[in-house]
């Protein structure tokens, strides 16, 4: 038998100690590793959160453009009315009203011929 000498085992327990060493390294990287995955998923949480807040606002916005593009589209349709339309004759063509001399009777259009006849008095 071979006796062991402290030279050997010197150099056993520095072995042993080495793959300690790299034992603990190697745990040491993996508790970084999940250090830092915990750190992002918290971020991206963060981010997601407030992506759906934005997302949540803007969506209020367009409810609320929506409402404001049907009131308007009331207002013009108002504004396309009959005493609307009557003041833009009157103002921007210059049509008026006739008069009573300008009244024209159906029966006297009857007379001329009126090629429309709809037999509708305009008086």
């Amino acid at each position: 038998m071979n006796p062991i000498t402290d030279s050997d085992l010197h150099e056993y327990i520095s072995q042993e100690m080495s793959l300690v060493g790299l034992y603990r390294l190697i745990v040491v990287g993996l508790l970084l590793g999940i250090l830092i995955t915990g750190v992002m998923i918290a971020l991206q949480t963060q981010k997601r959160h407030q992506t759906y807040q934005e997302l949540t606002h803007l969506r209020q916005q367009l409810a609320n453009m929506q409402v404001e593009q049907s009131r308007l589209l009331i207002e013009q349709q108002t504004f396309s009315a009959t005493p609307q339309v009557a003041r833009r004759a009157v103002g921007e063509l210059g049509m008026y009203y006739p008069t009573k001399k300008e009244h024209i009777n159906q029966k006297q259009l009857d007379e001329f011929g009126n090629p429309n006849n709809t037999g509708v008095s305009y008086e």
